[in-house]
């Protein structure tokens, strides 16, 4: 059987990782997963993912500051994420929203539960990619706006470095 839909779950803990990767696969998922950022990150580009599931928080590590990493590349700058949040941690569901998840449940999630919600999800997201790109848009066009002044700045210092070092060799 050939999966037709590819996910990689970042979670912290192993049994979940493992019951998660068998209830996926089980029903019809090419998963990938990983316990640490680092390892997710060197994955994703090779493996595509269809959807990205996130524990929040990682241990030493916000969630929002792992999909903004992930979002970072190419592969997964607009794959749907669904983040697992602690229940009740409104400011960091609020950062994840900003940072572009697409939802945030509320944990604990039962692994046996994450393939109809996979499921469900995928195809929420891909009814409304049309929404999905422009929440991703307006991200992109947001970062841009932040880091211009900034890029600029870098351009003119080294501008006028460029001119001195041509005017007084």
């Amino acid at each position: 059987m050939t999966a037709s839909r590819r996910a990689l779950v970042l979670h912290p803990d192993d049994t979940f990782l493992e019951a998660t990767r068998g209830y996926l696969q089980g029903n019809g998922w090419e998963c990938r997963t990983c316990s640490v950022l680092a390892d997710a990150l060197a994955l994703a580009p090779h493996f595509s993912p269809d959807v990205l599931v996130l524990a929040a928080p990682l241990p030493g590590l916000n969630g929002s500051a792992a999909l903004e990493a992930l979002r970072g590349l190419p592969t997964t700058w607009a794959t749907p994420a669904l983040i697992l949040a602690r229940r009740g941690d409104d400011e960091e569901i609020e950062r994840l929203r900003t940072a572009g998840a697409t939802r945030v449940l509320s944990a604990p999630l039962q692994a046996a539960d994450l393939p109809s919600v996979l499921t469900e999800f995928l195809e929420e997201a891909r009814r409304s990619d049309g929404d999905a790109w422009q929440m991703q848009l307006a991200a992109l066009h947001r970062e841009f706006l932040v880091q211009l002044p900034e890029k600029v700045g870098r351009i003119e210092v080294g501008w006028r470095a460029f001119i001195e070092s041509s005017t007084h060799p």
